[in-house]
């Protein structure tokens, strides 16, 4: 494989730690929330190596990279570009830091997960705002995806590598039963309080509601010590669903939580979680006659066939509906799975927003065109808490109330958005 990095490239950096220029990292970002079979970056991950430097690994499918004939040869190339722009927040947008290397790879040579390591400054004592630029130069196809790194403290997730099984876990931070394995080198020989919560979450309020979403009840339902050795580690078992806030206290803000609701996540594999995700389309009677129905597939195969009308139509509804909530599991997963937040309940049914705008603490999802009266605008507001900074409720509003059963009766007419 070769690599490079481009003179563009250079020019930027150099231009952006010199001049502290701005770009509106908030302007539309709405492929972040999409994905389709060219999507060659299977995941990624954030890493606080020192006071000064975080790393970025980036893990791509090559196999999914488009390859062209080199002339008078037979030899097939690809190649693709990873860039990273570091920024100050998302509303002044302060350019920080920036690269892109240019990479190549024969067909022959392609693995399905090859692992890029790319590092980057940034100086301990603040947060900072990432976009990472992923592009198939052959296919001219470009993702791109925005990320918040958190090093205002040690004790921040981001400085803590996260290992079960002999991988690495991105993110999100969703972890299998069984042990896993943790360092922090920064917190040597030290006392770490792990608190547990097993809950079970009910589905979000409609976006019409405005009654207050029952209260989250913050004792945990228990509590334990561990110890780190003297470089770092220690481990956890995981034995039951829920989430582990791992702090030094439990009035420390800055933690590692990890997540455990089964080990296909994102995946929707089970029967059960199929049939918990039609509760979005069905109302109270209905929803309780199909958890009753002892045949579970009979059950789901019934009100989509009800719902479609015939064998042809019901299995398109089922590919998206399907597709949308594990989507909506890869994206919007905090202290709840991401099919279960707000964010994920309008994601699965509008579907992709046509334009999204990120900001410090909000999003603003368009669906239609930005600033027509035809078009339907939903804003979700950071929900400050402990657990997860990827939590964000919907401004909820009577408006939204005709729109929303709109929806719901297009997916029971088997007329797909």
């Amino acid at each position: 494989m070769r690599i490079r990095i481009s003179f563009f490239a250079l020019l930027l950096l150099c231009f952006a730690l010199a001049c502290k220029s701005t770009k509106k990292v908030n302007s539309n970002l709405a492929s972040i929330y999409k994905e389709n079979d060219n999507y060659f970056v299977k995941d990624y991950q954030f890493f606080n190596c020192n006071d000064s430097v975080s790393e970025l690994t980036i893990n791509v499918n090559q196999n999914k990279l488009l390859f062209i004939k080199l002339p008078d040869t037979k030899i097939f190339s690809a190649h693709y570009e990873i860039a990273y722009i570091v920024y100050s927040d998302f509303e002044k947008a302060v350019v920080l830091d920036s690269t892109t290397i240019e990479f190549s790879v024969n067909k022959e040579e392609a693995v399905s997960n090859k692992k890029h390591q790319i590092k980057f400054e940034a100086k301990k004592g603040r947060d900072y705002i990432v976009e990472i630029i992923a592009r198939d130069l052959q296919r001219n196809s470009n993702f791109s995806f925005v990320s918040e790194v958190h090093k205002t403290s040690y004790l921040d997730n981001h400085y803590y590598q996260v290992i079960q099984n002999e991988k690495s876990i991105t993110n999100s931070f969703a972890v299998n039963k069984g042990e896993v394995c943790i360092e922090n080198r920064f917190l040597v020989n030290d006392s770490l309080q792990v608190r547990c919560y097993f809950r079970e979450f009910a589905i979000p309020l409609p976006p019409s509601s405005l009654d207050n979403p029952p209260a989250f009840n913050r004792k945990a339902d228990s509590t334990f010590w561990v110890k780190t050795d003297n470089t770092g580690n220690f481990s956890l078992e995981i034995k039951k669903k829920g989430f582990y806030l791992i702090q030094q206290d439990s009035a420390a803000l800055n933690n590692l939580c990890l997540m455990h609701f089964n080990d296909e996540y994102p995946f929707i594999v089970h029967q059960k979680q199929m049939l918990d995700a039609l509760e979005y389309l069905s109302d109270k009677k209905e929803f309780e006659n199909l958890k009753s129905n002892t045949n579970v597939k009979e059950a789901i195969n019934n009100f989509w066939m009800e719902s479609c009308g015939s064998e042809e139509n019901a299995k398109e509804h089922i590919k998206q509906f399907y597709l949308r909530t594990e989507l909506a599991n890869k994206f919007f997963s905090s202290y709840r799975e991401g099919w279960c937040t707000d964010r994920g309940m309008i994601f699965i049914i509008f579907g992709p927003p046509r334009y999204i705008i990120r900001y410090e603490n909000s999003e603003r999802w368009i669906y239609g065109d930005d600033n027509s009266v035809m078009s339907e605008d939903f804003s979700f507001h950071k929900i400050d808490n402990p657990y997860s900074s990827n939590a964000y409720g919907l401004d909820r509003s009577t408006t939204y109330k005709n729109i929303w059963y709109k929806m719901l009766d297009a997916w029971r007419d088997g007329r797909l958005f």
